[in-house]
């Protein structure tokens, strides 16, 4: 037989008549809206107890505006993402943005697996890293030549573009994520402010930025104008032709990856250089009212020329690197990586560590290392063409300063090294032009050359 206790308009305790005789209790907290809870006890005093007790933090949480039913993290992270979803359509947050959250969550959610809103802690947060950091354990099907791919501790596996170990900028902006999703959670009424972990993600040390080394790079332009006829497939074909072209601008022209998604065939101005030949301005948007204007080398407006000839949307409001559809591409770093690999390990004689290092990113630190190791350009005209600081490029390519700082003091008086540095710049101008070398006698001058610096 069913049991109930009244103990006020508000409060019935009741035991069901199956079951194992645990108290229950039925909280009314507003109209016509109740809330049940087990009590998990049979003394009908410990109930009476207990009932009272749990009234009163479902009352505080209601008045806090705090959710009575504590909702998983994942759960949450979902609606979160489908909140700013619908701030991106709205113009009230980037689609890139959105994209970075993606990623996030994806690690967070399957961390978080089972937790509840007001179970998050310091501690938790903090464990993240080692978690982090040991997800990826291995690799499968190396060995028989065939694309391989990355498992995971969990299960499954995913393709090679994932890096077993993250960054220290990855993992920041993952934390960042989170930090953005917990005071969400909080405004939302989810958790209680004071409850919010304050865990602040350290970055290590400074690390160099990895760039292309000048051998590196001409074995890369070189396999890289062929590639695109290794395939009959025509879309396959344009695709390899954006990239390559892709590489080329990048590295010529020291953008980040996000503000050349951006770029407009009308965010590119032409002029004539004193000595006749083109170049152009780029206006790179830096945000949604701010544009820095950026001034390329010869060889990137050359290299965008007969990119537009190729491009399948090259109207003045056309994105310059686009999908078939006509939309900005949204990431060319599998087919870079591709592509590196293929260069440089597989037809260049670089290992698989070697290369590990080079990203997309790499391109713009191969610009602004050639800048500071082969140019007589000063540290401040560099760190404004390419929207950084002095500070952000003395503390990340402090190994090529010194050399930066000798060239500039040198040429102020031609030493007797002006043949060297002569021949440098030569071999350096016909990198960036894209140009074999003439004869082998030149080949071995440029070996020389980057051997002795």
């Amino acid at each position: 037989m069913l049991r109930v206790q009244r103990l006020n308009d508000k409060l019935v305790l009741y035991q069901p008549a199956t079951g194992n005789g645990t108290w229950y209790v039925r909280i009314k907290i507003g109209a016509r809206k109740y809330t049940h809870r087990s009590l998990r006890t049979r003394s009908d005093n410990e109930a009476l107890y207990e009932a009272i007790r749990v009234h009163a933090e479902i009352k505080t949480k209601l008045d806090h505006g705090i959710a009575i039913t504590p909702r998983s993290l994942p759960h949450l992270i979902a609606k979160w993402l489908e909140h700013v979803e619908g701030q991106v359509k709205i113009k009230q947050a980037s689609p890139n943005m959105l994209r970075i959250y993606n990623y996030a969550m994806i690690y967070w959610s399957e961390y978080l697996a089972g937790v509840s809103a007001d179970a998050i802690t310091n501690k938790r947060m903090e464990d993240y890293i080692d978690w982090r950091m040991t997800y990826w354990e291995g690799k499968i099907g190396e060995a028989s030549g065939q694309p391989w791919q990355r498992t995971r501790i969990g299960g499954g596996t995913v393709h090679t573009n994932v890096k077993p170990v993250p960054t220290s900028r990855t993992l920041q902006l993952e934390y960042s994520a989170m930090n953005k999703f917990l005071r969400w959670i909080v405004k939302e009424g989810h958790l209680r402010a004071e409850r919010m972990p304050d865990f602040k993600f350290k970055r290590g040390k400074i690390v160099r930025r990895p760039a292309l080394t000048l051998d590196q790079y001409w074995h890369l332009t070189q396999f890289m104008r062929g590639y695109p006829t290794e395939t009959d497939d025509k879309r396959a074909r344009w695709w390899r032709e954006q990239l390559r072209h892709f590489i080329m601008i990048m590295a010529n022209s020291g953008m980040r990856p996000d503000e050349a998604r951006h770029v407009k065939w009308q965010d590119i101005e032409e002029f004539t250089m004193e000595d006749g030949k083109k170049n152009c301005i780029i206006k790179v948007r830096v945000s949604k009212t701010k544009v820095r204007e950026t001034v390329p080398r010869v060889n990137c407006y050359r290299h965008l020329m007969r990119w537009k000839e190729l491009a399948k949307h090259a109207k003045p409001g056309d994105y310059v690197f686009h999908t078939e559809a006509g939309k900005p591409v949204v990431n060319m770093r599998e087919g870079f990586n591709k592509a590196v690999r293929l260069a440089l390990v597989e037809n260049g004689g670089w290992s698989e560590q070697e290369i590990a290092p080079l990203s997309i990113y790499s391109l713009r630190h191969t610009y602004i290392t050639f800048a500071l190791r082969y140019s007589n350009s000063d540290i401040y005209s560099l760190a404004m063409n390419c929207g950084t600081s002095v500070e952000m490029i003395e503390k990340f390519y402090s190994d090529v300063l010194p050399r930066h700082m000798a060239m500039m003091l040198g040429n102020q008086q031609r030493p007797t090294n002006a043949n060297r540095v002569h021949a440098i710049a030569t071999y350096v101008q016909r990198v960036y032009d894209d140009i074999a070398p003439a004869s082998n006698a030149e080949a071995a001058e440029r070996d020389r050359v980057v051997a002795e610096n």
